[in-house]
């Protein structure tokens, strides 16, 4: 992958993402798809498929790579996108697209068919448009080849087990079914349906009710649609698969405008064998009864059982995706479907014991109920709730209608029994029980599956609960300013807005994020297919010495049926029948124990007694097996046990069974134990009643005890023994407290990270790395010395794992030892020597997971903290695309993970700057510098990094931050010792850049204008005058101070020319108008009084010398003053102190390097403020070089030039008209521009409109100053019609017609020329032409005066016309 480009993500889907790239060192552009391991299969099938396939219209196959989380393909970029993303734009498209669209996927279909391809997916998303708008097939991840459907006789055929339901054809609902050209063909026209009205022909959010309609019910009619397209659809809409359109008939449809060709097909047995088993096809004398052919298949569809398997498939996918499409539904048994492009697996799952254990998020699974530890499991447990519900819906209310769940059915447990006594099963509790207690009536109260069960008694009983964390949190601020201190040990010195608070703040921040809720979640132990894949249960029902009862049967029972029928079980089990009778009758009775009703009654009666003392006392390993199965299931599903079971020694009975000699009977016990030392150690932490050690001493639980545990994690022992170990010592160490302490000891670690480096199955190892995940979480302390001993193996290999589970556990001790600071100096040592970690970690931000991208996230923050090395090498690894990438992320906890580190940078900027100026205070002192000197000064590119985001830049730029770099820019050495000048020219070149992004942002300009103009700008104007710094250096910082001067005094909010004349000339009453202005008034008069101290003070002293230095910055230098004084003429006084004035004139002659756009517009500054006298202009003929320039720009189309000396031209003129008419001038200076008239009358048709008008402008003013050496011309025959052309406006580009100001200019001169008398009447022969123009303005010029100018001339016109 290190071959191409990665952009931005054009796709998302529910297992992979598509981004757009190029490939390196060319310009062709991909789609690069990243997909997650688990589709690892789908992704091959799509490989092969594509791999051969090459069609206009099928999208193109490139490469397919592997990486340690994903699988990449690269494929054809299509800039259209997909066909669901313009229909949810355009809803519905016209009948003619559609034609165009279905002409291609009908084209590209036929294809695939006649390649034995068989697509099974065709939907809006996987139709993809080119540029062109041409549609490609893509997404071959469920297509299937027809020899893979043909090779099996019909009756083994392999199902159509996944599929997105609203585009199934119906028989593909049945059993047996397969995919065919049939299905794709019913496909084809559901997507056109979409097409044409917005959505599927069949759309519900129920899936029964979807499906029922796709079975039975018939499309609504598409309103305007054309007949032809109407008969297409309703032939594609067949239900009957043999009935349904065939190519013969598709290819030769009226629909299409030209006929499309035939290809050859393959056969289809399995679609012919399929027809003829239900008995689709109809014959000729039976067409009549045609609608009854698909009665057979409707009968067939179980939609229960299709129900049932799709959401047990949803339930046991990996907690990788959200949900958002399908979902479980409310009601039982059903799916709610939010999408039209959900997609449904309905393959039957096989127990063969592969299934991968990735519990990182709360996802129920196919085997047990999710146990919450963190209270936040409503999603989970609302399905468990419901699944419960389903399962025993009948079983809450009996035949007399008496809930169950409202009995007191908590049976006395006998200490000794014999064959003869019957088991208690007490209806009522007894006056002065101690079943009677609060705890046992409340338990028996509630109803099956209720929030009162163990399940959810542990979400409330985690000692790392979201509400501990928070009170952690709060706890642990007070002592965040020294952790913070420790981070950032010189912040202090850098902000006083820096607070300790703030610190202490965003360390509270920190910590609540440290652990998300999913980190203390846990599952069951007994019975976890994911640890074993156990057999069904088998019994022989003959061989039964009663009449077996169903467990809802038994639910269902009255108290004396109930007592009965436990009775027989009781004394089967303790008699001396062999023991094979035995194991039946505990076989069948297992099957009784996995609901929370029959468990609370079962462990509660003296049944449990029995089986206790038996497993004590058997030694007959399938006996003992059975015993603790039955036990364990009880333990699991019990919700509450009586303090009776405690004293029949069940502890110390397992702990002793765990020496069994056989495997199978260890491998019971040990999950029968887990389950009830997690269950006490629950039940003690949510009661509170007793202690530990008196729990620990009721239940008879002993050092002894959890040394039998540990001493199962040592090699050698059976995995799956190991694997409930691991679990159970999971589930404690996730509740915390002194129950995980028991286990917290150095055996364990060692007995985990053996089993962690050297199993080679992947679900042991998940659990493994979780537990000591947890373990170290409730143990801290133990943290520094497994990072000494096994930091390498556990971090670096575990976040590269391919288990995310694995990758969750990593990260999770690399969070937490980044957040202890006894332990992060060794985490630091770890960081330096493996050079892969970090790239580990940053890794995961591309991670299909969103815990783990937020994780990823949180561990920068906490490596940000420990150095800004770190923060350094993560932004060279692209931090800030990643983090600008999860901004978009829906996920609640990356956002507030992506926030927090937004917030943690204003902090490390802080501490990066203070390194930063401690260097260069070390530098200028002539100190040798350190390697960790040089690394403070790379470190400036950090900020770089962050103020060039827009994501970052709010939160890290601030006044003091301006004030700091302004400091770093008169700091850093224009030179020094060997080994330093690079590393300083580094520095200031980074320095730079970081200044210019700043000076790019005009709303932090205006936020801190006191920072910019009273820091930064004095500095750059000390750089600029330093003829010691370097010739870039110093133009750099020119460019920069233009551009920011620029955006100041442009902005009315900032500066007033009105209040600056004043401050300029009268500096006393400016100071009191200031002090008795309003607030937002004050800020405007303190802002412009810094900028004018600025501009005296600083920037126009620095023009003389900048006109001395070489180019460009003698251009800058004009740019600059020529702005300030088109701002403020009261400048121009400035200008003439420095004597600067006569120079600008200087530079118009056309050899001069500064003449230029900006010297011109200065020369029209000073020439409207009157800054040189006549004499003076005379003197440096003006004048002259002003019309050389012009005619000049004019002959050699020097665009530039034109509008501006046009403008200076005019201002000139304007100039010697008023001089004249005071005396002071004889007019010389006009008369030079005499002969431009012709050069002023042919850029009055120049198609630039600015141009034109300033053109306009000066003809205008010329011929008004000599109508009798101008008017005859004027009026000549080429006169008037370029006059005409002008007022009309006909050369123009980009404009609605000529602009008025153009319009009103011209007709000035006209009526000018038309009233001198003397070249009235010899000069225009044909007025007609331009007197047709005036009197079209005349009565339809928007302009009010240019109607009335236009009026004028057209009199003054017809007149001379008419004299004529």
């Amino acid at each position: 992958m290190n071959q191409y480009h990665i952009y931005e993500k054009i796709g998302k889907g529910k297992h992979s993402v598509v981004y757009k790239g190029r490939k390196k060192k060319s310009i062709q552009y991909h789609a690069i798809k990243s997909v997650d391991k688990s589709q690892k299969a789908r992704v091959l099938q799509e490989v092969r498929t594509m791999h051969a396939l090459d069609h206009k219209n099928i999208l193109k196959f490139f490469a397919w790579y592997e990486t340690t989380n994903h699988l990449w393909l690269i494929l054809e970029y299509c800039v259209g996108g997909d066909l669901m993303s313009l229909l949810r734009q355009d809803v519905r498209l016209p009948e003619s697209s559609i034609h165009d669209f279905a002409r291609d996927m009908v084209v590209a279909l036929q294809f695939l068919h006649a390649n034995s391809i068989i697509y099974c997916d065709i939907k809006p998303s996987n139709i993809l448009l080119d540029e062109n708008g041409r549609l490609k097939l893509g997404g071959f991840g469920l297509s299937r080849r027809l020899s893979d459907i043909n090779k099996n006789p019909v009756t083994n055929l392999p199902p159509a087990k996944r599929g997105t339901p609203c585009y199934m054809a119906p028989e593909l609902f049945s059993e047996g079914a397969t995919h065919s050209t049939a299905s794709d063909l019913w496909s084809l026209g559901c997507v056109l349906y979409e097409c044409a009205t917005g959505r599927p022909p069949f759309m519900d959010s129920s899936f029964n009710q979807l499906a029922h309609d796709i079975l039975h019910n018939d499309p609504a009619a598409i309103p305007g649609a054309s007949p032809e397209f109407s008969h297409l659809l309703f032939r594609l809409l067949d239900k009957n698969p043999a009935t349904r359109i065939k190519w013969a008939e598709l290819v030769e449809h009226r629909f299409w405008q030209t006929r499309l060709s035939l290809l050859e097909l393959p056969p289809e047995p399995a679609l012919d064998a399929f027809i003829q088993l239900h008995g689709l096809a109809p014959s000729r004398e039976d067409k009549a009864v045609a609608s009854q052919l698909m009665r057979s298949i409707r009968e067939s569809v179980d939609l229960t059982r299709l129900s049932r398997i799709a959401l047990s498939n949803l339930e046991k996918e990996e907690g990788v995706s959200d949900y958002t499409a399908a979902q479980p539904a409310a009601a039982g048994g059903d799916i709610t479907i939010d999408s039209a492009d959900a997609e449904l697996d309905f393959e039957e799952a096989q127990d063969d014991g592969t299934a991968e254990e990735d519990s990182t998020m709360p996802a129920a699974i196919d085997d047990s109920n999710l146990i919450d530890q963190s209270g936040r499991g409503a999603a989970d447990s609302t399905v468990r709730v419901q699944q419960h519900t389903r399962l025993g819906a009948a079983e809450q209310t009996n035949s007399c209608g008496r809930t169950v769940g409202q009995q007191s059915i908590v049976p006395a447990a006998a200490t000794h029994a014999t064959a003869d006594e019957l088991p208690t099963v007490a209806g009522t509790a007894q006056p002065g029980s101690h079943h009677g207690g609060k705890h046992a009536a409340g338990q028996a109260a509630q109803p099956p599956g209720s929030s009162s069960s163990r399940v959810e008694q542990a979400a409330g009983s985690s000692q790392f609960s979201t509400a501990a964390v928070a009170a952690a949190a709060e706890q642990a601020a007070a002592a965040a300013a020294d952790a913070s201190a420790a981070a950032y040990p010189n912040a202090a010195a850098v902000s006083a807005s820096d607070t300790a608070g703030a610190a202490a703040a965003r360390w509270s921040a920190v910590l609540s994020l440290l652990w998300h809720p999913s980190d203390s979640a846990v599952k069951p132990i007994v019975a976890n297919r994911r640890i074993e894949r156990l057999p069904d249960l088998t019994w022989d029902a003959k061989s039964l010495p009663f009449e077996p009862l169903s467990l809802q049967q038994m639910l269902n029972s009255d108290q004396g049926e109930l007592e009965a029928f436990l009775t027989h079980i009781y004394r089967t089990i303790a008699s001396s029948a062999p023991v094979k009778d035995k194991v039946n009758v505990l076989s069948y009775f297992e099957s009784l124990c996995s609901d929370t009703n029959a468990a609370n009654v079962l462990i509660n009666s003296s049944l449990t007694v029995l089986f206790v003392r038996m497993l004590r006392n058997g030694k007959t390993p399938l006996l003992r097996i059975r015993l603790a199965s039955v036990l364990g299931l009880l333990v699991r599903h019990a919700t509450y046990i009586a303090d009776e079971l405690a004293g029949t020694q069940l502890v110390e009975i397992l702990t002793e069974a765990l020496r069994d000699k056989s495997e199978r009977v260890r491998r019971r016990v040990m999950a029968t134990l887990g389950e009830l030392l997690f269950y006490i150690a629950t039940q003690q932490q949510d009661s509170g009643s007793a202690s530990v050690q008196d729990t620990s001493s009721a239940w008879g639980i002993t050092p002894a005890t959890v040394a039998a545990v540990v001493r199962l994690l040592k090699p050698g022992e059976d995995e799956v023994c190991q694997h409930y170990a691991v679990k159970t010592i999971e589930n404690i160490c996730s509740q915390g407290g002194e129950w995980a302490s028991k286990f917290a000891v150095q055996d364990t670690l060692v007995g985990l990270m053996g089993i962690y480096s050297s199993t080679k199955t992947e679900n042991v190892k998940a659990t493994a790395a979780s537990t000591l995940s947890r373990m170290l979480r409730s143990s801290p302390g133990m943290l520094s010395g497994v990072l000494e001993r096994w930091g390498r193996p556990l971090l670096l290999t575990g976040l590269a794992d391919s288990s995310s589970k694995v990758q969750v556990a990593a990260v999770n001790i690399l969070n937490q030892a980044l957040s202890q600071p006894e332990a992060a100096p060794k985490l630091a040592g770890l960081l330096s020597q493996e050079q892969g970690l970090l790239p580990a970690a940053m890794g995961l931000l591309d991670h299909s997971l969103p815990l783990l991208r937020a994780k990823a996230v949180i561990s920068i923050v906490l490596l940000c903290r420990l150095s800004p090395h770190w923060l350094l090498e993560c932004c060279q690894q692209k931090l800030v695309l990643h983090m600008e990438r999860l901004t978009r992320d829906k996920d609640t906890y990356t956002q507030d993970a992506v926030a927090l580190l937004r917030q943690e940078m204003s902090g490390a900027v802080k501490h990066v700057c203070s390194g930063v100026a401690d260097q260069l205070a070390s530098l200028n002192s002539k100190r040798s510098s350190s390697s960790s000197g040089g690394a403070s000064l790379e470190q400036l590119q950090v900020v770089l990094h962050l103020v060039t985001s827009p994501f970052f830049r709010p939160a890290v730029v601030d006044g003091q931050l301006v004030q700091m770099l302004s400091g770093f820019l008169l700091a850093v050495p224009a030179d020094g010792p060997e080994g330093e000048a690079g590393s300083a020219a580094e520095f200031r070149n980074t320095l730079l850049h970081v200044l210019e992004a700043l000076s790019q942002q005009p709303e932090h300009m205006t936020a801190f204008p006191e920072s910019f103009l009273q820091h930064l700008m004095p500095a750059l104007c000390s750089v600029i005058s330093t003829t010691s710094s370097h010739s870039d250096t110093r133009f750099f910082c020119l460019r920069m101070m233009s551009d920011v001067l620029a955006i100041y005094l442009t902005d009315p909010d900032m500066y007033s020319a009105v209040l600056a004349q004043q401050q300029l000339l009268q500096p006393q009453q400016a100071a009191l108008s200031r002090n008795s202005s309003s607030s937002s008034g004050g800020r405007l008069h303190e802002v412009t009084a810094v900028l004018d101290a600025l501009l005296r003070e600083h920037v126009v002293p620095l023009v003389p010398v900048l006109l001395e230095q070489e180019e460009p910055m003698p251009l800058y230098a004009l740019k600059l003053l020529g702005g300030i004084l088109e701002v403020n003429s009261g400048y121009v006084s400035v200008v003439e102190s420095l004597q600067l004035s006569h120079c600008f004139f200087e530079f118009l002659t056309l050899e001069h390097p500064n003449n230029n756009v900006h010297n011109i517009r200065l020369c029209r500054q000073l020439m409207i403020s009157g800054s040189l006298s006549h004499e003076q202009l005379l003197q440096l003929a003006a004048a002259d070089k002003v019309c050389a320039v012009l005619l000049y720009a004019q002959q050699n189309n020097v665009e530039p030039f034109l509008e501006p000396v046009l403008q200076l031209a005019d201002a000139m003129m304007a100039r010697d008209a008023s001089d004249m008419a005071a005396g002071a001038s004889s007019g010389q200076l006009l008369h030079c521009f005499l002969g431009q008239l012709l050069c002023f009358m042919d850029l009055c048709t120049h198609p630039d409109a600015a141009v034109a008008v300033a053109a306009s402008q000066c003809l205008s003013q010329l011929v008004a100053l000599f109508p009798a050496d101008t008017a005859g011309w004027l009026l000549s025959a080429e006169g008037a019609a370029a006059l005409a052309s002008s007022l009309q406006g006909v050369q123009l580009e980009g404009t609605a017609g000529p602009p008025p100001a153009l319009q009103q200019h011209l007709l000035s001169a006209i009526n000018t020329a038309l009233a001198t008398e003397q070249s009235a009447a010899p000069s225009l022969p044909d007025p007609a032409p331009l007197l047709a123009v005036l009197l079209s303005l005349a009565a339809g010029a928007e302009d009010a005066g240019v109607a009335s100018a236009a009026a004028e001339a057209a009199e003054r016109l017809g007149t001379m016309q008419g004299s004529m």
